[in-house]
């Protein structure tokens, strides 16, 4: 045996592999002394059609053959078919299996499953047992609910909470102690409130198969305390019980509204109202409900939906020409390349100027940099994206902002309320004020919020508000 490059944890779809580009600057320097390149089978050697001919071609310019040690590949005319075909087949298999990979990534996760490894506190599940696919950490999952409920209960900073749990024994897998780093990105992650953000994955409304470690009012009131370093003052500003806060206006005196909870005769009371004319006092699911409603009479205004057409239209033609003028400029790599490679030939065939072990050495240093110029030209190559779906998500996303607010996570309402409606909205006497939105949308009129947001709220006077 020779030599051996094993490509540990490198996919056989790309050149970029270190121990590749070895292998190949191994036989160009050694050739002499080689006869063949042996691999397992054709698949782990590439798996795209045109990297197997570039390269199966430039190693037989030096002498060497490719063999396989599962597959029957000889010289012959129905051993170079097989070849082929194995080739073509192993990327025709990767491509399958990369879209059943995420097919069934996408199917799991409709199914509620978690398809990863488990974050700290959890351990994957049996699913095939019937078990759900997370289950909480017999050792790590109480610690890390103390982290929480001292963050949350006693509004101790991150700093002191990571002190005491690593008192608690908290560790890592690899038995270090978590880094601040490490325990701030915990204690955002959603999933430790069984809501797992898998949006990218394009699945909505994801219903976990697992629990929580904590529960969700538990996770809110920690992240409120860890929003900065007064905590207490950012739990005011930034409720996340009440999205509508200091977003809504009163229509009379342009304060922002609060809100706040209500002891009543049997239970608790929430509250929008202003603080300085008292004029406005409403429920806060009515007031929410009534923002709702306001948010389905938007309508995409028809110039800007042509005018986001012609952006990405526009972006996509950016895409292309940046692929097209790296795709030029590695064309001017090959034929530089091919140019020097003609030049050596008359250097050494016709001038007699460098001797034969000189333009051999060199001649397989162009080529196999022509090989590995002419890959970077095929990986190059733009893929066809689907513009239409594009628009359609635009479209969606345009038409449903009723529906993707009501849905939405507090702190993600803030964000699309604030987008939709960039200088605020006025409401007095139950109604929304003319509201100036985004560019995408019409100007919107008043909007009633509905007949019983005109009532009294019941265990307060009736002139409490108007």
């Amino acid at each position: 045996m020779d030599s051996v490059f094993e490509d540990a944890g490198e996919s056989a779809k790309t050149i970029d592999r270190t121990e590749f580009k070895l292998m190949l600057e191994h036989c160009r320097l050694n050739k002499k002394r080689l006869q063949a390149v042996v691999v397992y089978n054709l698949t782990r050697f590439s798996r795209n059609t045109n990297d197997h001919t570039t390269v199966r071609a430039l190693l037989n310019s030096l002498g060497i053959v490719v063999r396989s040690a599962t597959e029957q590949i000889t010289d012959d005319a129905s051993g170079k078919l097989l070849e082929n075909m194995l080739a073509a087949i192993g990327q025709f298999d990767n491509d399958v299996k990369s879209d059943r990979t995420k097919a069934g990534m996408r199917a799991a996760l409709e199914l509620g499953r978690w398809t990863w490894r488990a974050p700290l506190g959890f351990v994957n599940g049996r699913v095939d047992f019937g078990e759900p696919s997370l289950q909480p950490d017999p050792v790590r999952a109480p610690q890390i609910v103390a982290a929480f409920e001292m963050i949350a209960n006693e509004r101790i900073s991150q700093r002191d909470a990571l002190r005491r749990v690593t008192a608690l024994g908290l560790r890592t897998r690899t038995g270090r102690p978590l880094t601040p780093q490490t325990f701030g990105k915990l204690l955002q992650n959603p999933i430790y409130a069984g809501l797992p953000d898998v949006s990218a994955f394009g699945v909505k409304g994801f219903r976990a198969d697992f629990a929580g470690l904590v529960s969700l009012d538990l996770f809110r009131r920690a992240k409120t305390v860890l929003r900065g370093s007064k905590g207490r003052e950012r739990h005011v500003l930034n409720n996340p019980e009440f999205p509508l806060r200091r977003f809504v206006v009163c229509g009379k005196c342009s304060t922002p509204l609060t809100g706040s909870t209500s002891r009543g005769r049997t239970s608790k009371y929430a509250y929008y109202h202003c603080r300085c004319c008292q004029s406005v006092r409403i429920k806060k699911n009515q007031l929410e409900a009534g923002f709702a409603a306001l948010l389905e009479t938007l309508q995409p205004r028809p110039e800007f939906v042509r005018l986001f057409r012609a952006v990405v239209l526009d972006v996509l033609e950016s895409h292309r020409l940046e692929a097209a003028s790296l795709g030029r400029q590695i064309a001017g790599r090959i034929t530089g390349l091919r140019q020097r490679e003609r030049q050596l030939e008359e250097a050494y065939v016709y001038e007699n100027r460098i001797d034969e072990q000189t333009y051999d050495r060199q001649r397989d240093l162009i080529r196999e940099d022509l090989a590995l110029a002419q890959m970077e030209f095929d990986e190059a190559r733009v893929e066809e994206i689907d513009a239409e779906g594009v628009f359609g998500f635009a479209e969606f996303v345009l038409t449903n902002a009723s529906r993707l607010w009501s849905e939405a996570e507090p702190e993600h309402k803030q964000k699309l309320q604030a987008v939709l409606f960039p200088e605020k909205i006025t409401f007095s006497e139950g109604r929304f004020g003319t509201a100036v939105t985004c560019l995408a949308f019409n100007q919107l009129g008043g909007f009633v919020a509905g007949k019983e947001s005109m009532a009294s709220p019941p265990g307060f006077e009736p002139g409490s508000w108007p």
